[in-house]
């Protein structure tokens, strides 16, 4: 088996950067619907696309843009500040109309000599990585001029029929991590369909028996506790220091509010790894059952209030001690069956926007919560005590498979990752 090993400037391959003209977006342009999705470089990561967060433009801005508008296969790869990170357009994603901003470049293939998904994977690869952290210029922004990419080298098989091999091989690991994604995805919509019929419909079994209590209005054996009544212990979170010094001795790791999503989708490889002072770790160590509750950071389209469950399983899988950022609380409720149904809360209340209220946004743009007033304000819905046990139960069960899931997804990920840069270097043939 032939391979080459030459210069991208010799390849038969097309760039497109974003549109930097006198047209380009600004603030007021972007909404959280519309015609065209607008890609910032926060929904391109190192392996693929982030798109649980995106805002839009609407269809008179997308025809007055010139360039950087995605087709099916284009690559997408950021040139400014991250450098490196990289997108595959493939008809798995749902949006037909995408857009790049002007840190970003599209790389277009012409499917004849050069077989686009194996050139996403081969962007990927630590050998080509770390040409990219080599040629990068600029001090205070990183950047990578399509000049300087230009003549970075990459090698291939000669046989496009090889390079489908290694890039079906390699897509067939992202197949089983994306069936896992919808797994998840249906999972959670499931118990959440569970809460709204039975916290909100009032549908729960044996509804049509249960008389209700004219006064509250809820079924007679419920009650109404605020939030805060529900909680034994809660804390802002903290950072620590980059490195062991002094008193901050204490390894732990840091979720932040932007980690939540990947944490749900079994990605905790950017979870930051800190050193702490012992007294700040023991208040803030998290345990199994607490909820991490986002109140600060945001974006002019983007609000907080994202929730986030702690498990045995996560905990076990980063393998060390714990805590939440400064931007987050940790949330300890009384007992495990007000974990799950404080959680499911949370997650309407975010869903339906009730907790927009309590948002405060700042001239930039940052939002802060109103956390007291949150906490004392808002009343949960408490039903007698066995069919608080019964929907525990229910959810407990749907939130260990979801566990399973992304465990899988680590696992799969682990493997595709190890299996990449050796069927790049040859170490392993197709």
């Amino acid at each position: 088996m032939s391979w080459t090993k030459g210069r991208i400037e010799n390849l038969p391959l097309t760039f497109e950067d974003g549109d930097r003209g006198k047209n380009y977006p600004k603030s007021k342009d972007f909404s959280r619907n519309g015609y065209c999705v607008f890609l910032n470089t926060k929904n391109v990561l190192k392996n693929g696309f982030k798109l649980n967060e995106v805002v839009y433009i609407n269809r008179e801005k997308d025809t007055i843009l010139r360039k950087g508008k995605l087709k099916r296969h284009d690559i997408v790869l950021t040139t400014r500040g991250t450098l490196g990170n990289i997108g595959y357009y493939s008809e798995n994603i749902r949006y037909e109309n995408i857009r790049i901003n002007s840190g970003m470049l599209i790389i277009r293939c012409d499917n004849v000599q050069i077989n686009p998904k194996f050139l996403y994977y081969q962007l990927r690869s630590d050998i080509f990585q770390k040409q990219i952290s080599s040629a990068q210029s600029g001090a205070a922004q990183p950047q990578l001029p399509i000049s300087t990419l230009k003549k970075l080298n990459l090698q291939y098989p000669n046989s496009l029929q090889t390079q489908k091999r290694i890039a079906d091989i390699l897509g067939a690991y992202d197949d089983l991590i994306e069936n896992n994604l919808k797994r998840i995805k249906l999972l959670e919509q499931a118990a959440q369909n569970i809460y709204t019929e039975w916290f909100v419909h009032l549908r729960f079994p044996g509804h049509e028996e249960t008389p209700f209590d004219e006064e509250t209005g809820l079924p007679e054996g419920w009650e109404e506790l605020s939030i805060k009544n529900m909680l034994s212990h809660q804390i802002g979170g903290g950072w620590g220091k980059e490195e062991m010094e002094d008193n901050y001795l204490h390894p732990a790791f840091v979720i932040r509010g932007t980690d939540f999503p990947n944490i749900e989708k079994g990605s905790l490889g950017d979870i930051p790894f800190r050193f702490h002072k012992e007294s700040n770790l023991r208040t803030r160590k998290l345990e199994s059952g607490d909820i991490i509750f986002e109140v600060s950071g945001g974006s002019t389209n983007v609000g907080v209030a994202r929730s986030l469950l702690i498990t045995d399983s996560l905990i076990t899988s980063l393998g060390s001690d714990v805590m939440c950022a400064s931007f987050c609380k940790l949330m300890r409720p009384l007992n495990n069956s007000y974990s799950y149904l404080l959680l499911m809360t949370l997650k309407h209340l975010k869903e339906t926007k009730a907790t927009e209220v309590y948002e405060k946004r700042s001239a930039s743009n940052i939002v802060n919560y109103n956390w007291k007033a949150f906490l004392s304000d808002v009343n949960v819905a408490i039903p007698c005590e066995p069919l608080l046990t019964r929907f525990c139960t229910v959810i407990e069960s749907n939130i260990a498979m979801q566990d399973v899931l992304r465990s899988q997804i680590g696992l799969l990920k682990e493997a595709r990752d190890i299996l990449l840069p050796r069927l790049m270097n040859r170490t392993i043939e197709v």
